[in-house]
């Protein structure tokens, strides 16, 4: 095996591991807001009985995996891609505050890799999204095809990662009766643990441009290590919370003003930031939510730290 694939293939994760009692401490979880948008809804709980009892009363923590990746790695990881330049640091930029980034730009081709997580994303300016005459996008069905063979050739999709969605990226026509066109798509690929996909920045994207050629790839997820167990709050704790709006909602509809959540589960969020900021992969719950707006059923999630005693943090972002 070499150095590459240990610094970006599987995870280190033993989720059989002996019981072992968390005795860190764990900061604030970062939890994404929107800005533009105040949400006023009211919530009532309707999640059966055997539901709640049936959640366990703690959950594992994983630290993340800090990086030391050299220059040499990053040079074989480039060379992938056929790049061969010599990377530059690029550790001032003001949404990686503490980060020790290396950026190489070759022609139309920019890879920005973060030591510290090993963390990195690849594009070709050239290819990636681009409006020609002769684009010939792939079905979705043809780009997760395309990305999954890519990644496993490549010694990149983790056991624990699967394939998640596919996106498009359209261009709007001068003539709005017509149909957006189609210019590229994208491959979301996400961590699952214990059956449940990691929400936030664990995850891996692949994006498909003419032809079915893969024009872009980011790794966002860092790599963890079974840390121990953390005892969880309650759900009506946590419900508590979401009344209080103590948490993230995946919905940005302001018309919307009541709803009924009717189940839970645990999952976990990865935050964006450095580990140095926020060093363990933590448990949430995740309420699934639905509400009516116009006679309209709007299904949504809300999203509440689930480890007991956890502070959070709201980043509002979509300036």
């Amino acid at each position: 095996m070499t150095v590459l694939t240990i610094i970006l293939g599987a995870c280190t994760i033993s989720y059989g591991s002996p019981y072992r009692k968390f005795d860190s401490k764990i900061p604030a979880l970062i939890l994404a807001q929107p800005k533009r948008v105040e949400l006023s809804v009211t919530y009532e709980l309707a999640i059966p009985e055997q539901v709640i009892s049936n959640l366990p009363k703690e959950a594992t923590v994983y630290k993340f995996v800090s990086k030391q990746i050299s220059e040499q790695d990053f040079r074989s990881l480039s060379s992938k891609f056929g790049m061969k330049g010599q990377p530059k640091s690029d550790n001032d930029r003001p949404d990686h505050k503490g980060d020790s980034l290396l950026l190489l730009n070759e022609g139309t081709k920019r890879l920005l890799l973060n030591t510290q997580t090993g963390t990195w994303k690849y594009r070709d300016d050239s290819k990636i999204f681009q409006s020609t005459g002769a684009n010939n996008i792939p079905s979705d069905a043809e780009v997760s095809r395309i990305a999954t063979e890519y990644l496993k050739t490549n010694g990149w999709l983790p056991p624990d990662f699967q394939f998640q969605t596919v996106t498009a990226v359209t261009e709007e026509l001068s003539n709005l009766s017509q149909t957006p066109k189609v210019i590229g798509k994208s491959a979301y690929f996400y961590r699952y643990i214990a059956g449940q996909p990691v929400y936030g920045v664990s995850r891996i994207i692949v994006d498909v441009g003419n032809q079915g050629e893969v024009v872009g790839v980011s790794k966002f997820y860092k790599e963890i290590e079974d840390a121990g167990k953390q005892p969880l709050k309650t759900v009506d704790q946590a419900f508590k919370e979401a009344k209080q709006k103590k948490g993230t909602v995946t919905t940005d509809n302001p018309k919307l003003k009541n709803a009924l959540i009717k189940d839970v589960k645990i999952k976990y969020w990865e935050d964006s930031g450095s580990i140095d900021d926020q060093p363990f992969l933590q448990p949430v719950y995740a309420f699934k939510a639905e509400g009516k707006v116009n006679e309209k059923t709007e299904e949504f999630e809300v999203i509440i730290p689930a480890i007991e005693n956890a502070r959070i943090e709201l980043k509002k972002v979509g300036q």
